[in-house]
């Protein structure tokens, strides 16, 4: 993946096929399609390898989701040039909570559910998917319209999917930085 990934940044995506990489990698064709069906499973599979989520690292419910929106916010300005593949290759992908943001969703509306003790209106897995669904829209518009806040969106997002906890922040609540 690695040797993939230094081929997308020196050459750009577009311009990288499956046989330079495998020629880079030192491998066979048949062995890196047996594990990368695609040249986007590739770059998907880096891409959530890199999402940074670490809700763990906060007690607070609401610090657990501004972290989690300006974690997102800044690891999609940094892979801002792979987005439109990505969100393309994630919406055609089944759904899962394996790992990635869908995981993440899970758990904090596993999380939800204990803090107010009442029980997600969806199992937590199934809304996890969701969620990422729909961030991923808010992604793909964010690409599109350069007055479009991302962080204001992801907010309403997880208010609409986590909505019996999350207090709608000000704008200026959402900017702020996290204390470490």
């Amino acid at each position: 993946m690695e040797s993939a990934w230094a081929l997308f940044e020196n050459f750009g995506y577009e311009r990288v096929s499956m046989e330079q990489i495998a020629a880079v990698a030192e491998i066979s064709k048949v062995t890196l399609y047996k594990y990368f069906p695609a040249k986007e499973s590739l770059l998907c599979e880096k891409l959530n390898a890199d999402i940074p989520f670490d809700i763990d690292a906060v007690d607070s419910h609401t610090e657990k989701i501004t972290l989690c929106i300006t974690q997102l916010v800044s690891w999609a300005c940094t892979y801002r040039i792979y987005l439109p593949t990505y969100i393309s290759y994630r919406l055609a992908s089944p759904p899962t909570d394996e790992n990635g943001l869908a995981h993440t969703f899970s758990r904090m509306a596993k999380c939800t559910a204990h803090r107010v003790g009442a029980p997600s209106p969806l199992p937590p897995a199934r809304l996890g998917c969701y969620l990422e669904m729909l961030c991923l829209g808010a992604k793909r518009h964010w690409l599109n319209d350069p007055d479009f806040e991302l962080d204001q969106e992801l907010h309403q997002l997880l208010r609409l999917g986590l909505g019996w906890s999350v207090p709608t922040p000000t704008r200026q609540e959402a900017l702020q930085p996290i204390d470490e």
